[in-house]
């Protein structure tokens, strides 16, 4: 009976075999099961659980099949006064629903345990919301997962936020991390640059060598060379974890937005997170700046020579145009001030003001819209070669401006005074203090 109702409700007979296996029959009849999985399937299709995780969350766990639907529903409650969301409480249990199974006290103390390790309340909710199954386990395994990643080098607060960021890998023994450390490092990389990888990605730790080779020489075959696909993993680890196709897609995506491949490689060797993001981000970004009055070939050459302008949001990238514009600029002179000098995109407000602002007040403010690229350089550097410029009855005007920003080389070869020496003899700093008194 009990065999054919599983069976009706979409179990496999393995499914079967595993949940008869793993769940004692003594306390109770088939009948009186199959009316618990019954109501279990009923209680958690009230949560938008699916057929299929039940069914898998049953197997895995059959003895949730003991517990009354009071007692789960209390068990959930004791996870939300904890400071789960009922949410994250659903998913947990999908997770790892022998987690029905620990009482409120024992929870407290599993918390506790894991913050006296050097976390904070909010940091273990967040981990075991990732991987419940660290209530599981012991606070002295924790200590070992912990102690053996200093053995292998990391620092204990490298250690501890590798496992805040990655909790799965308390499931790992630190030997194996250690051996695939320097597995990845026979593809070319250094330990310490493994190391550092598996700080801000741990999951390629769970790819094989060969997965991770063939990615490499598909990155190759797009037309990056081998020491730009070094440097882009570096940079981006996460880059081994995607699919090559997922890398294809996305490559062919910008293609097909208008730029050249040659375009797409220069993007994404300066940004390759790009290829993380989706494709109605990427084309959000896109038609904001069109909108704000940018033309594609215009757009091409920005991001190009910018592409983190695609990591800023739609609302952040109009308030960086209105912004340069409230300085006193029409809409057409923004767009050419940022087609000729992109980086501006990356300053502060305050940065660009402060800097309009000093010029304006020495009378050169005509060159922002002849070489905006001069806004790169800093404004204390300007402040002092203009002073000595001046103390030498030199006119730095709107014709001649450019002797203030040639390269540290040409002004000292000129003057036979470094960088450093005019920036302690002329201090902006003081001169701005003195003009706010």
């Amino acid at each position: 009976m009990l065999e054919e109702y599983m069976l009706s409700l979409g179990y496999s007979k393995e499914d079967v075999e595993n949940f008869k296996s793993n769940y004692s029959l003594e306390r109770t009849t088939e009948k009186t099961l199959a009316n618990n999985i019954k109501n279990i399937f009923v209680f958690f299709s009230s949560y938008n659980y699916n057929e299929e995780q039940i069914i898998k969350m049953t197997t895995k766990f059959p003895s949730i099949c003991s517990y009354s639907l009071d007692n789960i529903k209390s068990k959930m409650n004791e996870l939300i006064s904890l400071g789960y969301t009922e949410n994250v409480v659903l998913n947990m249990i999908r997770k790892q629903p022998s987690i029905i199974g620990l009482s409120k006290d024992t929870f407290n103390k599993k918390i506790n345990e894991i913050k006296s390790l050097g976390y904070s309340k909010e940091d273990v909710i967040k981990m075991t919301t990732m991987y419940p199954m660290l209530l599981t386990y012991s606070i002295s395994s924790l200590k070992g997962k912990i102690n053996g990643l200093i053995e292998i080098g990391f620092s204990k607060k490298e250690a501890l936020k590798i496992l805040r960021l990655f909790p799965i890998m308390a499931c790992s023994n630190p030997k194996n991390i250690e051996k695939r450390i320097d597995d990845i490092s026979s593809l070319g990389f250094s330990k310490k640059e493994v190391m550092k990888m598996l700080l801000t990605s741990a999951n390629i730790y769970s790819l094989s060598i060969e997965s991770l080779n063939l990615k490499i020489d598909e990155l190759v075959i797009l037309g990056y060379n081998k020491e730009d696909v070094y440097k882009m993993i570096k940079q981006a680890p996460m880059l081994l974890a995607l699919s090559i196709d997922t890398i294809k897609q996305k490559f062919s995506y910008f293609i097909n937005l208008g730029y050249t491949k040659e375009q797409v490689i220069k993007l994404t060797k300066k940004m390759p997170t790009l290829y993380d993001l989706s494709e109605d981000n990427i084309l959000n970004k896109f038609q904001t700046l069109l909108n704000l009055g940018l033309s594609k070939d215009n757009i091409y050459f920005i991001t190009t020579s910018v592409p983190s302008i695609f990591a800023y949001s739609k609302e952040t990238l109009i308030k960086k145009f209105e912004d340069i514009m409230s300085l006193g600029y029409t809409e057409e002179e923004v767009v050419m001030i940022i087609k000729e000098f992109p980086t501006i995109m990356t300053l502060s407000f305050e940065n660009i003001k402060e800097k309009i602002d000093y010029y304006r007040s020495i009378n050169i403010s005509d060159f922002i819209l002849e070489k905006p690229k001069y806004l790169m350089q800093s404004i204390d550097l300007s402040y002092a070669r203009y002073e000595f410029l001046k103390d030498r009855d030199i006119v730095v005007d709107n014709e001649n401006y450019s002797i203030l920003f040639v390269s540290q080389d040409v002004f000292k070869s000129k003057w036979k005074i470094s960088s450093e020496q005019l920036l302690k003899q002329y201090n902006y700093e003081n001169y701005k203090s003195k003009g706010l008194n």
